[in-house]
């Protein structure tokens, strides 16, 4: 999974491909007793899966790790993996955050961004409340954009694994084929 990440001084985001080519999907089709359609089909619903499943995991995580001070930041991330698609044979993952802040907090340490009971400031949520208001965020992840990939990349090899042996089971050269070229 070839994730690009934006460079140092931009808002955090990444933009990756995971799936089959147009002619590695012909290939596939020549080689088995399925249709090019068939085959887009079901590499299309194993890609489903895989950004479902991909999603329910980084959300959880962000939820977890994702400095909160406002949840604005966390919000906007989840929110920009709504932009993730699959066609044709290919899911295009998208997460980022458009804050001008949030390169900043991601250089910070945990000690930095964890929180225990301590006041602090801002704009918090939709009705732009300002003002002291507890912060409580003991599990916040310095340099969480940097955990943030790992996490994804850890957790897509084992989506992924499994979603070859779900939709394209046992130990047949489609199941193999299909799992080099997608990894």
């Amino acid at each position: 999974m070839g994730m690009k990440p934006i460079p140092k001084g931009y808002a955090p985001a990444i933009r990756s491909k995971i799936g089959l080519e147009k002619e590695q999907i012909k290939y596939l089709a020549r080689n088995t007793p399925l249709t090019y359609m068939q085959v887009v089909s079901r590499i299309n619903e194993m890609l489903k899966y895989i950004l479902k499943e991909l999603k329910f995991y980084v959300d959880m995580w962000i939820k977890r790790f994702v400095p909160k001070r406002t949840g604005q930041l966390q919000h906007l991330l989840i929110k920009s993996m709504d932009q993730s698609s699959v066609k044709w044979g290919m899911l295009k993952l998208i997460l980022g955050t458009r804050i001008n802040y949030a390169d900043q907090v991601n250089q910070m340490t945990a000690s930095m961004v964890r929180h225990f009971g301590q006041l602090g400031y801002g704009n918090y949520g939709i009705f732009a409340y300002k003002g002291k208001r507890p912060l409580n965020d003991p599990e916040a992840a310095g340099h969480f954009f940097d955990a943030l990939l790992s996490f994804i990349q850890e957790r897509a090899h084992t989506i992924i694994s499994q979603a070859i042996n779900q939709f394209f089971g046992g130990s047949g050269t489609l199941n193999k084929y299909v799992k080099s070229k997608v990894y």
